[in-house]
Order: structure tokens, then C-alpha cells, then sequence
């Protein structure tokens, strides 16, 4: 596969340079650390998720409630 893709290869190379640059010269230790910022990547995406569906049903509960507090006031003048 290697042999017929040169791009995909020297992607490779270059990452295993940085690599070994790193002071990662285990194939287990570099697959290990790559798995762990997946994973780290995936929890942030997961928690930057949430705070984004929370604030929507929090202006959404917000809006709610103002409209509620007005309708309130508005009875209590008639």
C-alpha cells in the first residue's frame, strides 16, 4: 500500500521523525500517547457539545420566563 501512495508515506515519515524529535522512539509508546490526545479531543468536543445545548435551553428558559414575569406584570395593572 506504501509502495504505490509516496504522499501517505512521507506523511508517515514526517510524523515519525516528529516523533523520534520528540524522544518517542517505542512504536507502543507513540500509539499510546496519539490514543490519549484522541481521547482528550473527544472528551473537549463532548463537553464544548454541552455547554453549547445548555446555553441554548437556557436562553430558551430565559426567554421563557421573561414572558412569563411580563404577562404577570401586565395582569396586575388591569
Amino acid at each position: 500500500m506504501l509502495q504505490n501512495n509516496s504522499i501517505l508515506k512521507s506523511l508517515i515519515d514526517k510524523l515519525w521523525q516528529n516523533f523520534l524529535g520528540g524522544g518517542i522512539a517505542n512504536p507502543l509508546i507513540a500509539i499510546e500517547q496519539v490514543t490519549y490526545l484522541i481521547f482528550m479531543k473527544r472528551l473537549d468536543d463532548l463537553e464544548a457539545n454541552r455547554v453549547r445545548v445548555c446555553r441554548f435551553y437556557q436562553r430558551k428558559i430565559l426567554l421563557a420566563l421573561t414572558a412569563l414575569v411580563r404577562v404577570n406584570a401586565l395582569g396586575q395593572y388591569k
